[in-house]
């Protein structure tokens, strides 16, 4: 039985990584950035397709330790945000946050993802440098709100780091 277990874990495991894509690409040119938002839901027997907001800047910039995080969001009491993060990986997520501790008594919860495909430029940055990137995230369906949405990120990313 714990053979078994083991091999469905590790099963499950290359599942999950055969849907992550990093790429890097030195000879990448991407002229602007544009992130567009796309919210799949499903209520009763019919799929919507809710366009959101596109990025035409990083929200956020900032270094935590070692790793550069890029961040697409909207200001407001609650929401989603894209955060890529760069160090010696190059990573994705979706994070979900609220005003108040609303994901299992927490402001904050990150989204297990389907998909992740990124190209980039270069893994490691310093101030001035240019990030260049291509990107397509989308997340497995979240069941705590009202028609299990998909949510995805797609676009391009092109930002001069400039951190004082």
């Amino acid at each position: 039985m714990k053979i078994s277990l083991v091999h469905v874990m590790l099963l499950f495991s290359i599942c999950k990584l055969a849907g992550q894509l990093v790429d890097v690409e030195t000879t990448l040119v991407v002229e602007t950035t544009q992130i567009k938002t796309i919210d799949y839901s499903t209520f009763g027997e019919k799929d919507l397709v809710l366009k959101g907001p596109i990025f035409e800047v990083v929200s956020k910039a900032s270094y935590e330790g070692d790793t550069l995080k890029l961040k697409f969001y909207e200001n407001g009491l609650a929401g989603k945000a894209l955060v890529v993060s760069i160090s010696e990986t190059v990573t994705a997520g979706i994070k979900l946050w609220s005003d108040y501790p609303a994901f299992d008594g927490k402001y904050s919860k990150y989204l297990e993802l389907e998909l992740s495909e990124i190209t980039i430029n270069q893994k490691t940055f310093k101030n001035g440098d240019t990030v260049m990137m291509k990107l397509k995230c989308r997340s497995v369906a979240f069941d705590g709100y009202a028609g299990h949405p998909k949510f995805e990120y797609v676009g391009t990313i092109r930002h001069v780091i400039a951190l004082e």
